[in-house]
């Protein structure tokens, strides 16, 4: 929750519900809402859902290897194309292919969870579509999952969890 305040028009929030990172555009004119940014979109939320956004560059911080957290130990990212994710399972089955990779993401994202990632991506492709419904599917029935939205074209799934 943020006090309204002690917050500057311009300064990065977040909207907790949905994880909408925007900017903070002052007051509604509804009792105990705000304006915020995302995008060419202004979007009315309440004070009590919108928390102050700070982006860390990885470059800027200065910490000992010991000291980093298990979040930089897992890539932000899974591409699950075949010839990336097991090129030796390139000439294989197409459904042993599916079911691999289906839970290639399954696991992906547990870990993802576990290690608190704030967001990752799965790179599905686009292809026929059959692996783009599978992982929408999944996305959708995963109670970690908070949000989700396509990204590069079609081509992936940027995720949110909830946490």
């Amino acid at each position: 929750m943020i006090n309204v305040k002690e917050i500057w028009i311009g300064e990065k929030v977040r909207v907790i519900s949905s994880g909408r990172i925007g900017t903070y555009e002052g007051i509604s004119k509804k009792k105990g809402k705000i304006r915020v940014r995302s995008g060419d979109k202004i979007y009315i939320a309440s004070a009590k859902n919108v928390e102050l956004y700070n982006e860390v560059d990885q470059n800027d911080l200065n910490l000992e290897e010991e000291e980093l957290t298990q979040v930089q130990d897992i890539p932000s990212e899974l591409d699950l194309h075949i010839n990336v994710l097991a090129p030796h399972l390139e000439h294989a089955n197409p459904i042993q292919i599916l079911d691999f990779q289906i839970r290639k993401a399954k696991e992906f994202l547990a870990l993802a969870y576990e290690k608190r990632k704030y967001s990752v991506t799965l790179i599905h492709g686009k292809g026929t579509g059959q692996l783009r419904n599978e992982v929408l599917h999944l996305l959708k029935e995963n109670p970690t999952v908070q949000f989700y939205k396509e990204v590069n074209n079609g081509g992936a799934q940027e995720v949110l969890f909830n946490y």
